[in-house]
């Protein structure tokens, strides 16, 4: 796993906002900043798994294969402040083409299950958890609104063992 295996990328306006103690006013201003610089969450594949139709995936089978599908363990969880009811309900995005791929069973506190079908990812490939919508990533708000979340709350929540990187602005 690379040192940044997780990444969150804000502008640094948007980090400074986050920082405690926040406002309502602070809160407008972050959630007005991400149409100009949506943040991007980030996190490496560590491995891959193909598995056959009916294989029980994460802690307590909460879901399992429809057919036969290439499984991801992807380097972020709940210990990192991703809410633990991602799993099932949300996506991640992969490749040049960004290419939608659901979460899949329980969020672990250091790991996620993506299932990824057939595409060709490989250990040490990147998701994305949300990014920019106009490179076909999920923005932050449509992620949000899967898991039922507000998206100042998903932003707050994530944990400082993310890797901060800018994103410019």
């Amino acid at each position: 796993m690379s040192v940044a295996a997780r990444s969150l990328q804000l502008s640094a306006r948007q980090g400074e906002l986050l920082k405690p103690p926040t406002d309502d006013l602070a809160v407008q201003h972050v959630l007005q900043s991400m149409t100009a610089n949506p943040p991007r969450l980030t996190a490496e594949v560590l491995a891959i798994k193909h598995v056959g139709a009916g294989a029980g995936v994460s802690y307590g089978h909460t879901f399992r294969t429809a057919s036969a599908t290439t499984l991801l363990l992807v380097a972020i969880g709940y210990g990192h402040g991703l809410p633990r009811k991602a799993g099932n309900r949300a996506s991640v995005s992969w490749g040049d083409h960004a290419v939608q791929m659901p979460i899949v069973g329980r969020v672990a506190m250091d790991v996620l299950v993506v299932d990824a079908g057939d595409a060709a990812v490989t250990p040490g490939d990147t998701v994305v958890i949300f990014g920019n919508p106009e490179t076909g990533e999920l923005s932050l708000e449509e992620w949000c609104r899967s898991i039922d979340e507000h998206p100042f709350s998903v932003l707050a929540c994530l944990a400082r063992r993310l890797t901060p990187e800018a994103a410019g602005g």
